[in-house]
């Protein structure tokens, strides 16, 4: 999984490394999802489908905000072994600094295959308002 800023295609990311963000602002949680199940579509195609959530874990490893959940699909000629999927995740105004992780629980919906995966984020105080 990847923090990012900008998302142009699969794998073409723009990592924002350190991954630290303040709370009250933006990223993209960004994860490639190798070997995903597809199924036949119209025209010769095939389609993956994804069912996720999002979700920043504590240091304890317990949510401290969900997101979720989203579905997603892609359709294109085969062979298609890998898909992606890419999510603006707002950070919590109200998240206190420290050390989390953000994570991706992916599902496809009819084959029950799934991915989890991690990774660390360093959130940050919010900028003081005016």
């Amino acid at each position: 999984m990847t923090i990012a800023s900008k998302v142009r295609a699969f794998g073409d990311v723009v990592a924002i490394a350190p991954a630290s963000k303040s709370a009250g602002s933006s990223f993209i949680a960004y994860v490639e999802l190798a070997n995903w199940p597809t199924r036949p579509a119209a025209g010769g195609k095939v389609t993956a489908l994804v069912r996720y959530d999002v979700r920043i874990l504590d240091a304890d490893g317990l949510p401290a905000a969900s997101f979720g959940p989203f579905t997603a699909s892609h359709t294109a000629p085969p062979p298609v072994v890998d898909n992606f999927v890419a999510r603006v995740v707002k950070v919590p105004a109200t998240l206190p600094p420290g050390r989390y992780a953000v994570e991706i629980d992916a599902t496809d919906p009819e084959t029950g295959a799934r991915a989890r995966t991690t990774a660390a984020l360093e959130v940050t105080a919010a900028p003081p308002t005016r």
